[in-house]
């Protein structure tokens, strides 16, 4: 299945010449519908931006959710017009609690800023919604404030966007707005680890030198585990952040040390991991 994510716009459609969203939502809503109409039936999938409350997905500044949702609206009608059977997801947010145009909007409150815009018609122009979540250097069974790591913890522990269990915080919004019935896709999620990567992880992502790379493993399949069993029937999929970084990016970036192969193209634990966990609960021949 082919999932394709729209995430920035050429410089001439965009009000400050950036990659941000485009100006006018109908200029996104040529480029999707002679996309679907193209890929009809080989595009399964189409995620709508990425991390728009996130200032360095939108051209150095977050605007209000209304913006989003505009855009959101143009993009679902015209993909279904071009190809019914096409899915549409509300683009992921990623997690932060920092409330700051500059920097980002706090995944929760934008969610819920999207779900109050116009008597809440959000609702009727997206599939699926996108999430990405953070695992930092906590298990998957942890949730703030009350089950987090333990106060020796190196920091990220004091926030729920540090944790895994977040995506429940993001299925409570949907459902106090009563979508709760849709599906949540992951389409980020993973635990960073540097060993066999570097020996200095990137500034701001330290808890990469704190988790194993078995660790990495066991944080992975506990957490696809969660979501085939404790959040169905409202998980879909669950797409793992990375596959390949670490073959085309520096050792010290910080995707490398997401990645499910080394450097090399050997496959790290957690590729095998994954592998064996997949291969158990398939349901492909």
């Amino acid at each position: 299945k082919l999932l394709v994510s729209i995430v920035r716009s050429p410089s001439w459609a965009t009000e400050r010449g950036g990659p941000g969203m485009p100006t006018d939502p109908e200029d996104l809503g040529n480029f999707v519908a002679a996309m679907a109409e193209r890929y009809q039936g080989r595009i399964q999938a189409y995620e709508i931006w990425n991390e728009q409350n996130y200032a360095d997905e939108n051209d150095g500044i977050v605007e209000g959710a209304d913006r989003y949702v505009e855009l959101l609206k143009v993009a679902y009608t015209r993909i279904k017009a071009a190809d019914p059977l096409a899915m549409v997801l509300f683009g992921p947010l990623t997690p932060t609690g920092t409330n700051d145009p500059t920097v980002a909007i706090d995944d929760i409150a934008y969610l819920r800023e999207a779900y109050e815009y116009n008597g809440g018609e959000v609702r009727d122009y997206f599939d699926v919604l996108a999430a990405h979540v953070a695992g930092t250097l906590n298990p998957p069974e942890l949730l703030w404030p009350d089950d987090p790591s333990p106060p020796d913890s190196p920091g990220w522990r004091d926030h729920s966007t540090h944790y895994f269990r977040h995506v429940e915080n993001i299925h409570k919004v949907m459902e106090d707005y009563g979508d709760g019935e849709k599906q949540i896709w992951l389409t980020e999620f993973g635990w960073a680890s540097i060993e066999g990567i570097t020996d200095t992880p990137q500034p701001g992502y330290e808890y990469a030198a704190e988790n194993s790379a078995q660790e990495q493993a066991d944080y992975i399949v506990a957490a696809l585990e969660r979501g085939r069993t404790l959040y169905q029937p409202w998980m879909g999929a669950m797409l793992v952040w990375n596959l390949n970084f670490a073959r085309t990016n520096q050792p010290s970036d910080q995707k490398s040390a997401f990645g499910l192969i080394n450097a090399t193209g050997q496959p790290r634990p957690a590729y095998e991991a994954l592998r064996e966990y997949v291969a158990r609960h398939s349901q492909w021949p």
